[in-house]
């Protein structure tokens, strides 16, 4: 599982965002990394603890994040774009150290399936995401609307998801992911069924699972999503 540790001499004094820099960074790193900070941004907006400067960080990064990241698929060598998801990611990660509003259960299965099945970071992002927010949408629905409104009133977005305006949120994540030539299942990612229990365990022990729309208090919930995602 994932333990957070903070202390005041922990924060640096300034932080560079160089986007030639990352021009040599993998591109599945930084496209899952990015994913990442998408999940921080859709996750707080599908809050139902969020707050209103919380939720106008993330509908910031959202559309943006997205945006860049299919730019610099199409054109590695676009620093601009590069730039656009430094500072789009910088917005996403704000919800949850100004405003103090958690992510939910994509986080903390992702934890997990790091720990357990040693999965990377962004890779459980683009797995997960999509099946929480299907898994969440009985109590959330209305916060999903929003979510499908910056997505689908990006042009961007719309070129690259034809038929989006049509589909659930989640669904439009995944095409989105698969435009990136992200993983899609747990299958993708090298997770097998015989793993399933033992993440589905560590979750509930996860400090994020109490911060799900429907909080994570059973192996069975978990389960179920873990198997929407397989």
């Amino acid at each position: 599982a994932k333990a957070m540790f903070t202390h005041p001499s922990c924060v640096p004094k300034f932080v560079i965002l160089d986007p030639w820099v990352t021009k040599t960074t993998p591109e599945w790193v930084w496209l899952s990394t990015g994913v990442r900070a998408i999940d921080h941004a859709t996750e707080t907006l599908a809050s139902l603890i969020s707050n209103s400067a919380a939720d106008s960080w993330a509908a910031e990064a959202l559309p943006l994040l997205i945006r860049s990241l299919l730019q610099v698929k199409r054109d590695p060598e676009d620093v601009q774009a590069r730039s656009d998801c430094q500072l789009a990611a910088r917005k996403a990660i704000w919800p949850l150290i100004e405003a103090k509003t958690p992510p939910g259960g994509s986080h903390a299965i992702g934890h997990c399936l790091g720990s357990v099945c040693n999965v990377p970071h962004g890779y459980t992002s683009c797995v997960m995401l999509p099946a929480v927010l299907k898994y969440n949408e009985k109590v959330n629905k209305h916060r999903l609307v929003r979510i499908k409104e910056l997505l689908i009133n990006d042009d961007v977005i719309k070129s690259a998801v034809p038929g989006c305006e049509k589909m659930e949120v989640q669904d439009i994540m995944r095409q989105i992911f698969n435009c990136l030539g992200m993983p899609a299942t747990l299958k993708d990612i090298k997770v097998t069924k015989e793993q399933y229990h033992e993440v589905a365990e560590k979750t509930l022990k996860d400090f994020l699972s109490p911060f799900n729309p429907i909080p994570l208090t059973s192996v069975d919930q978990v389960m179920e999503i873990l198997t929407m995602a397989q």
